[in-house]
Order: structure tokens, then sequence, then C-alpha cells
């Protein structure tokens, strides 16, 4: 059972991490969401034209599965999990 158990976390870190750069173009454009906290471009996008440009159909159908999916959603929060933990140690490196 132990055996199995370390078989399939391994295989799921490979996956993870052949995922990576997938779930980190997710995360950037759930980022760039973040413009449309502006005053300016709230107005802008009062009709949702501007949530258009940033979320395609296909793009809300991918984040649909990601989310959908214990694999994917795992996948995803270990990938930005490990990318913070990085990022922190690399400006803690540097202090």
């Amino acid at each position: 059972m132990t055996r199995d158990k370390d078989f399939i976390r391994e295989n799921y870190k490979l996956f993870a991490r052949v995922k990576k750069n997938f779930y980190l173009n997710l995360a950037f454009a759930l980022n760039a969401n973040k413009l449309l906290n502006n005053k300016f471009v709230r107005f802008l996008n009062r009709n949702g034209s501007l949530n258009k440009l940033f979320y395609s159909d296909e793009a809300l159908l991918i984040l649909t599965d990601v989310l959908r999916c214990d694999s994917h959603r795992e996948a995803f929060r270990e990938t930005i999990e490990q990318e913070l933990i990085k990022r922190l140690n690399k400006k803690s490196d540097e202090l």
C-alpha cells in the first residue's frame, strides 16, 4: 500500500512539473484582471467587454476544467505555492 502511495505521489509531482508553465500562465491571466479594479477601467468595462478581452471562451473553459478537476486544482495550487516559496527565498537571500 505504501509503495502505491509513493508511486502515485511521485507521478503526481511529475505531472505538476510538466504542467508548471501552463498553471503559471493561467495565474498570469488571473492577475491581469486586477487591472479591472481601477475606477476608470471599471467604467470602461461596465458592459464586460474588457473581460472578454482578458478571458476568451476557451480560457474560461480551461479555467472551469482546472477548478473542477481535483488533479488540476491540486497541481495548480502546488505550482503557485512552489513559485511563491521560490520568490520568497530569493528575496530573503537578497537581504
